[in-house]
């Protein structure tokens, strides 16, 4: 007797989530969602299978949203894993994601959705989420996002590490700074993803969709971690993208300041350097090829803008015509003047074995 009560129990059980099915078959639009909660209640496995037809019949991101936070909050997390790539136009999969992500506010299991999606999916569904955790402002994601950032992958770009770094400091502003230069030191070290912790600095201090760029207190606070970095890492790529930020940000005299770890075989005796430059004297067919010994005391990191001027300023040679100039730098510090006069018969060569006149040496100041 018991058996059998419990049989048609059952049976009763599954009708009614049958006439769910039936009912979410023919809804359209808003109703979907009440619908697909009671099939949800009725049935989580049923209503996981039919989870990507409720979302075929959402018809908005608003609709879309609701549906997906009703699955989540009966436990039915898996399906809804999938649903970035069930939508196909872009803008629809970041305002669904983001709106799905601001229920954390009112919603735990929103919370915990949220906070699983790192280990859940694959990389590429995890930037298709990123609106979700980008709009959920609960203290566990945050934290989750810190550690995660913390700890750079041992390869040189990894769609979710960056994915991290960028929600990272986009939430913690320049507080970021601090866990940034040190991941950015590890991901140095280790062969990771250097330039896109370097550029998640950047973003932690610029607010998205400003045209203002940084604040001047946060834009020293940036010199600064980026000064402190260079002081961490070794090697040429990771200096040169340190003194790219530097100069874009301005503080030329600091990216000036990782010249010597750069070329220590060059810095001089007092603590100079010395580069060469070639300011060709062009007229017709003739050329001539102005060079000069150029010191610098190491306080910038190009010496091009500055020694423009004084190249184009030596005694011209050639009075057939008006003569134009061009004035060119050698890439870097040089060991000696034979260094430069070295390469200044490579530059003569190229303006069609142009004549050669050596000029007195020129100190910027």
């Amino acid at each position: 007797m018991f058996a059998f009560a419990m049989l048609s129990m059952s049976q009763g059980a599954w009708a009614a989530c049958d006439k769910d099915l039936k009912a979410l078959d023919k809804a359209e639009g808003e109703a979907v969602v009440a619908v697909y909660g009671k099939l949800a209640a009725c049935d989580a496995a049923k209503a996981g299978e039919a989870f990507p037809a409720a979302v075929k019949k959402s018809g908005d991101t608003q609709t879309l949203a609701k549906v997906a936070v009703t699955a989540i909050d009966a436990g039915i997390t898996e399906p809804v894993h999938g649903l970035i790539e069930l939508i196909p136009d872009f803008p629809a999969r970041e305002e669904t994601a983001r709106l799905i992500g601001s229920r954390c506010a009112d919603d735990e299991k929103v919370v915990a959705f949220v906070s699983g999606l790192h280990d859940a999916v694959k990389d590429r569904a995890f930037v298709g989420w990123a609106g979700a955790v980008r709009t959920c402002e609960a203290p566990a994601v945050l934290e989750q996002l810190e550690q995660l950032a913390a700890a750079p992958p041992a390869r040189g770009f990894d769609d979710k590490y960056a994915t991290v770094v960028e929600l990272y400091a986009r939430k913690k502003g320049a507080e970021a700074l601090p866990v940034l230069t040190e991941a950015a030191a590890q991901a140095a070290g280790n062969g990771g993803p250097f330039a896109v912790v370097v550029d998640a600095m950047g973003k932690a201090v610029t607010p998205e969709g400003s045209l203002s760029g940084a604040s001047d207190a946060d834009r020293e606070k940036l010199v600064a971690a980026l000064q402190s970095l260079g002081g961490q890492v070794q090697g040429d790529d990771a200096l040169r993208r340190l003194a790219t930020e530097l100069v874009r940000l301005g503080a030329d005299d600091a990216a000036g300041a990782l010249l010597p770890k750069l070329y220590p075989s060059k810095v001089q005796s007092d603590g100079t350097f010395l580069y060469g430059v070639a300011a060709t004297e062009a007229c017709g067919e003739d050329a001539v090829v102005h060079w000069a010994l150029v010191e610098d005391g190491g306080k910038r990191w190009t010496i091009d803008d500055d020694v423009a001027g004084p190249a184009k300023a030596f005694k011209g040679k050639l009075k057939k015509c008006p003569a134009e100039w061009t004035v060119q730098v050698t890439p870097e510090p040089v060991a000696d003047a034979d260094a430069v006069e070295a390469w200044a018969e490579t530059v003569a060569q190229g303006a069609g074995d142009a004549k050669l006149k050596g000029e007195k040496k020129i100190v910027l100041q």
